[in-house]
């Protein structure tokens, strides 16, 4: 793949996404005087349980996707139609304990409006099977267009109804509740005809257990992995929940996480478009490309979250209508910083992970880090109230750097791929400059800010240039 093809890619999956997200973000000036901080500690909870869900609700199942892509040639779709239904069955379950986790959790009256948040909740727990299937097929066919932009047309859908019933019907965090609902529903009926219809995946009944054991064997060890994600974002809210945090100031840490939660978006957007490129190059033990894209994807990380962290105070006095909720851009500023060093050493090992199958080494990665911060969360939000939250996500996520300095097999997986841990250091370097850059002068003038901007752009390119190699990937 041509560097150009690589880049319309990202802008595909990383900015055109976010034209929901920057749609969400100008309407927070008519929207916030109508929130309170209730209503985001609120939805911060409900967002939080579901989240969990989200993650496990595959039960590890879409790992089998890629792998089977590559491996089994045109005959993948076969696998992937039982796979859907294995997916379909797997959700319903975890969707009976959402219902219940919801039922003993949620502290809304009367019992009636509690019935009718729950019923709404839930429904994206019952489309992951349909959006799995399509998050998975469009960027290893390198056809992002149709994915992105019915997506995009979900998403938009979602917006104008929360934006409608929050603005004119003053219902607070039922107006995102309503919203969370509409967008799989609306996704799933524009896939019918590309997915169900023109590329015949659809869900194919299967109920041979001695397949689904050998697929669940595989798979399972992926549950405490993307449970770990789930904990290092979710955990934090529920800990207040159980501390007995008020919901109040769960409201304002939901608000400030909400926002630098953006910038992971993002960066997720830019690692679709690089992984399947190095899937391919780490199977073609291509060392020298995959230490081009680590450090690509490196610097684009780290230039991304330097201007968003560095211009957080301004998004907030411009598009945050509400005085209470203007404290929360420092926990915005910090929530960005803790996907600065986690993000590309991430992509790698996993990638190496998945390729072969390792999946017990998988808990490494995301779930040890997210048991330590539930930890850390319990012994010091108690002592130093809700803040401490976002300093321990923060140390917990960049705890996966130093994997590869701790464990032999990590070490070796970095090697493979990247034939030096000294370039994980050079990394390392560059996002720790842009954190102190940030942690001196976001809160200096414009002036300043627009000059290390410049500044930082400029040397961004002079560090590209320098390893720029011709890609030839195809």
């Amino acid at each position: 793949m041509k560097l150009k093809q690589l880049i319309i890619n990202t802008i595909w999956y990383g900015v055109i996404p976010k034209i929901s997200a920057i749609l969400a973000i100008l309407i927070l000036p008519f929207i916030t005087p109508y929130l309170t901080l209730e209503d985001y500690g609120i939805i911060g909870l409900i967002n939080s349980y579901k989240g969990i869900a989200l993650g496990i609700a595959s039960f590890g199942l879409h790992m089998h996707l890629t792998n089977s892509y590559f491996e089994l040639g045109d005959k993948f779709k076969l696998l992937w139609r039982r796979l859907f239904f294995y997916m379909i069955i797997t959700s319903l379950l975890v969707t009976i304990g959402l219902i219940i986790i919801y039922t003993f959790s949620l502290s809304i009256t009367p019992i009636e409006k509690k019935i009718l948040i729950i019923a709404l909740s839930i429904i994206p727990i019952l489309f992951v099977p349909n959006e799995t299937i399509i998050s998975h097929y469009y960027p290893l066919v390198f056809e992002p267009r149709k994915q992105v932009v019915r997506n995009l047309i979900g998403a938009i859908a979602s917006i104008v109804v929360s934006f409608i019933i929050i603005r004119y019907f003053h219902l607070g965090y039922v107006g995102w509740v309503v919203g969370y609902a509409i967008s799989p529903i609306v996704i799933f009926l524009l896939f019918i005809k590309p997915l169900y219809i023109d590329l015949k995946i659809f869900p194919q009944v299967d109920f041979k257990i001695h397949r689904v054991k050998n697929l669940l064997k595989i798979s399972l060890p992926i549950i405490p992995h993307t449970l770990g994600h789930l904990l290092l974002s979710s955990s934090d809210r529920i800990m207040m929940n159980i501390l007995g945090v008020s919901v109040v100031s769960i409201g304002l840490y939901s608000n400030g996480y909400q926002i630098g939660e953006n910038a992971n978006t993002v960066i997720q957007g830019i690692f679709i478009a690089f992984s399947p490129i190095l899937q391919r190059i780490y199977r073609d033990k291509d060392v020298k490309q995959m230490q081009y894209y680590y450090r690509m994807a490196n610097l684009i990380v780290s230039i991304f979250l330097l201007l968003a962290m560095l211009w957080m105070k301004e998004f907030y006095m411009i598009f945050i209508k509400n005085q209470s909720f203007q404290p929360a851009y420092i926990i915005a500023i910090l929530t960005c910083a803790s996907y600065l060093v986690s993000s590309s050493i991430y992509l790698y090992l996993s990638t190496h992970i998945f390729v072969n199958k390792n999946t017990h080494k998988i808990l490494y990665l995301v779930f040890f880090p997210a048991v330590l911060n539930i930890v850390l969360n319990a012994i010091f939000i108690p002592i130093y109230g809700f803040i401490a939250a976002v300093y321990t996500t923060i140390f917990t996520y960049w705890i996966v750097f130093l994997l590869p300095f701790i464990f032999s097999s990590f070490k070796k997986m970095a090697q493979q791929m990247l034939g030096t841990r000294k370039i994980l250091l050079e990394g390392l370097l560059i996002n720790t400059i842009v954190l102190l850059i940030t942690f001196f002068a976001y809160n200096i003038n414009y002036s300043w800010k627009l000059l290390i901007v410049g500044s930082s752009i400029l040397l961004a390119s002079l560090y590209y240039k320098k390893y720029k190699l011709s890609l030839e990937i195809t």
